[in-house]
């Protein structure tokens, strides 16, 4: 009975290793050579309460780097986003503008991913990440099973990857994989 379980969990590793594997090596160009450009991550076609529950769920895993602002409408002033109980709320009742920040030290199924940053926008939300040698593919990997959790949170959500400044252009590469990475995740 033992012989059988260990059978499982290895075939389980097994398939889980080389579905890492085959991810990192259709995508390892868009994340390990670091070419001093932030590409982007968008999480759009949301709702103003996703965006809310999304940015929460995130700030719930780690906290932000630095002491980063927001700029308040209401009082014409930087505030601090440490000063507000919810400054993804803040902004979606119109009381801030934009805002970004980076996210320190983050760890996402004991898996630590390399340098984000997190906006909340008009679009929704957006990601952007540094790419370089920190990357690997458990690191793809760990920030798939992220992308996919914001889609358990937001089911209607499109997410997709572009390099910095080129949202209208989004990376088909990157939107297949993870449409094929949701997909087998709903079937297991």
């Amino acid at each position: 009975m033992q012989s059988a379980l260990f059978k499982q969990c290895i075939l389980h590793l097994i398939k889980l290793l080389g579905g890492m594997m085959e991810l990192w090596n259709k995508l390892c160009h868009l994340f390990e050579k670091d070419d001093g450009s932030l590409p982007d991550i968008f999480v759009e076609n949301i709702s103003s309460e996703e965006s809310v529950k999304i940015y929460s769920w995130v700030m719930s895993l780690t906290k932000p780097y630095g002491e980063p602002c927001l700029w308040s409408l209401e009082e014409e002033r930087n505030i601090p986003i440490s000063d507000l109980d919810n400054p993804a709320r803040y902004y979606v009742q119109g009381k801030s503008e934009s805002f970004r920040h980076g996210l320190q030290g983050f760890i996402f199924n004991g898996v630590k991913i390399p340098q984000l940053s997190i906006c909340v926008g008009d679009t929704g939300i957006e990601f952007d990440y540094r790419m370089g040698k920190d990357w690997g593919a458990k690191e793809t990997w760990a920030l798939f099973e992220f992308l996919f959790h914001i889609k358990g949170i937001a089911p209607n959500a499109k997410i997709t990857q572009s390099d910095e400044g080129g949202y209208e252009n989004p990376n088909g590469e990157f939107s297949i994989a993870f449409e094929e990475f949701s997909s087998e995740r709903r079937s297991s």
